[in-house]
């Protein structure tokens, strides 16, 4: 099997995502997943990776954590980090030359949230089969669309567009963000991958919203690789 016909999903720590470096230097392609901030995002671009998975909402308790709003693109508390990274790729792309990850969006409630990622800008989404199911009762209706619908390039970043205008106003602000942040958006000019990871960690150690669905989704992973070790071991038992 070709190396162009897989692709790693990694955790967007610091250590991970060192050895991601590792595996983007060997011609190994990677993902970088369980992201939740602009630090995340910058990190994996460092590392070489092919794709990011933003989580679009928290994996826990997501019915009483939900945020149902009408417009995801505009009110979704996450819609103003996606824009973020979206625009940060564009520019640091344009800058040095360098291929930035494709943004593949994840973890989905609602229909309106996947429409939504395309209107940001994501390149391709992971969607669970109730979202599609959603998907494909809808009725199409141009006059409800809430942004323009506009044909995506065939390079992401070489032939990108402006963001669109009704979300430019997401560009500055962060309703994720501790209480404490400061208005500023993460530097492209930090190494979070020095010294294992140690400025990446301390981002996201100071960025309540990511520690906490971090914990959540590595909990989730370990837990399924686990499960899938025990199938596995009990197979080989009848072996």
């Amino acid at each position: 099997i070709g190396r162009d016909r897989y692709c790693i999903k990694i955790p967007s720590t610091g250590p991970a995502l060192n050895a991601a470096k590792i595996l983007s230097s060997e011609g190994i392609p990677t993902l970088g997943t369980a992201l939740f901030s602009l630090p995340q995002a910058i990190a994996c671009s460092q590392a070489g990776m092919l794709y990011i998975s933003p989580y679009y909402n928290a994996h826990d308790e997501p019915d009483t954590l939900w945020p149902n709003v009408e417009d995801p693109a505009t009110q979704h508390p996450m819609s103003a980090r996606i824009v973020q990274i979206i625009e940060t790729y564009k520019r640091l792309y344009k800058e040095t030359g360098k291929e930035q990850p494709l943004v593949k969006n994840a973890s989905f409630i609602s229909a309106k949230e996947a429409m939504a990622a395309g209107e940001m800008g994501c390149h391709s989404a992971t969607i669970s089969h109730t979202v599609l199911d959603q998907l494909a009762k809808l009725e199409y209706d141009g006059t409800k669309q809430p942004g323009e619908g506009t044909p995506k390039p065939v390079h992401v970043y070489k032939n990108a567009g402006p963001c669109p205008e009704r979300l430019k106003k997401l560009a500055n602000v962060d309703p994720l963000a501790a209480a404490e942040w400061d208005g500023k958006l993460a530097s492209t000019d930090i190494d979070y991958l020095a010294n294992g990871g140690a400025e990446l960690t301390k981002a996201i150690e100071a960025d309540p919203i990511s520690t906490t669905r971090l914990a959540d989704a590595l909990k989730l992973f370990i837990g399924g690789e686990e499960r899938s070790k025990a199938k596995v071991e009990e197979v080989l038992k009848q072996i």
